[in-house]
C-alpha cells in the first residue's frame, strides 16, 4: 500500500521502497518488532529500522536505532476506503461497454449505502471513516455483495489486493499523514547510507 501511495505522489522514496528489507508482522504488536529487529541488529550492528503500526491505544516509545510509528486512524485501509475511490474501481470491471459499465456504478453506489451510516455518508468529517475497522467490517463485506450483485461467481477483490484501490484516489485526497510517514522512512534510509549500515523496514 506504501508502495502505491509512493507511486500516486511520485514520492522520492518509492525506488528504495523496493529494495528495503521488509517484515510483515502478524501482530499488531510493538514488543514483536522490537524483538525482530533486535535479533537481526546482534548480526548487522549498524541496522536502523522503522516500524508502522494499526493504531495503537498506548503510547508508544521509539528507540535508538527503531523507530516506532502508528496511523492516527484505524488502518491503512481507512485513508482511501471512499466512496468515488470505490465507485471509480467498479467503472473498470471487466466491461468495455458503457451500460454494464453504468450498472456497476450504480450497484456498488447500492453496496456502499448499506454499508456505511448516513450520517458517515453526508459528512467525511465523521468519526466513522478514522475509527471503523475499515478492512475487515466495510471492505470485505462490500466486496462480496457486489461481485454478487454483478453476477460475479466469486470475489474477485480480496483483502491482499486492497492496494490496487490507491492508484484511483485522487493526489488532492490523499491525507498528509501519508506523505509524513513516506517522508520518516525516506528518512530512515537515508541515515542507515550515512552510517553505511543495512535498512529493516
Amino acid at each position: 500500500m506504501l508502495v502505491e501511495f509512493a507511486k500516486l505522489l511520485k514520492h522520492e522514496v518509492l525506488g528504495e521502497l523496493n529494495q528495503v528489507n521488509v517484515h510483515y508482522l502478524s501482530s499488531n504488536l510493538p514488543n514483536d518488532a522490537e524483538n525482530h529487529y533486535y535479533g537481526l541488529q546482534n548480526v548487522v550492528a549498524t541496522l536502523k529500522g522503522i516500524a508502522i503500526f494499526d493504531r495503537l491505544d498506548k503510547e508508544i516509545k521509539s528507540h535508538q536505532d527503531l523507530t516506532i510509528e502508528c496511523w492516527k486512524k484505524r488502518e491503512l485501509e481507512n485513508y482511501f476506503a471512499f466512496p468515488q475511490v470505490l465507485e471509480r474501481f467498479s467503472e473498470e470491471i471487466d466491461t468495455d461497454t458503457p451500460l454494464f459499465q453504468s450498472q456497476h456504478v450504480e450497484k456498488m453506489k447500492s453496496c456502499i449505502e448499506e454499508l456505511i451510516p448516513p450520517i458517515a455518508l453526508k459528512d467525511r468529517k465523521n468519526a466513522w471513516w478514522n475509527d471503523h475497522k475499515m478492512s475487515d467490517d466495510f471492505l470485505s463485506p462490500l466486496f462480496e455483495n457486489y461481485y454478487k450483485e454483478i453476477g460475479s461467481p466469486k470475489n474477485l477483490m480480496y483483502k491482499g489486493k486492497y492496494y490496487e484501490l490507491i492508484r484511483f484516489l485522487d493526489v488532492e485526497d490523499v491525507d498528509q499523514e501519508i506523505k509524513e510517514k513516506l517522508d520518516m522512512i525516506h528518512g530512515v534510509i537515508a541515515s542507515a547510507k550515512v552510517d553505511g549500515g543495512s535498512v529493516k523496514d
